[in-house]
């Protein structure tokens, strides 16, 4: 299903009959998910990664820590970066290169 961020569109997605039906369905399981997670508090948690945002929902937004988009990011650029930096990627070796005991065994 589609999820488009601004409210403009989402009002002009939902106002097909099979498509309020798929966010009715969508709004079911989030709240199924918060009814599950409450039961079980505070000894259960569930992380969901997922583009869907119900504007007009209160307790789904209430659900919300933090919204992943516009370059905010689960991992930050930056840990990523550095982690390249101090992780460089070695060189393929030639295809003309003997087999040696220094060769890695191929996996099938």
């Amino acid at each position: 299903m589609y999820f488009p961020e601004s409210s403009a569109a989402q009002d002009q997605v939902k106002e097909s009959g099979q498509v309020q039906d798929d966010w009715r369905a969508v709004q079911q399981l989030f709240h199924f998910i918060l009814d599950t997670v409450s039961g079980l508090s505070p000894h259960f948690q569930v992380i969901i990664s997922d583009h869907a945002n119900l504007r007009e929902d209160d307790r789904f937004q209430g659900a919300i820590r933090e919204v992943w988009r516009d370059g905010h990011a689960l991992i930050p650029q930056a840990w990523i970066e550095e982690w390249q930096e101090s992780h460089p990627v070695p060189a393929p070796e030639s295809e003309g290169d003997d087999e040696g005991e220094n060769s890695a065994p191929e996996l099938a």
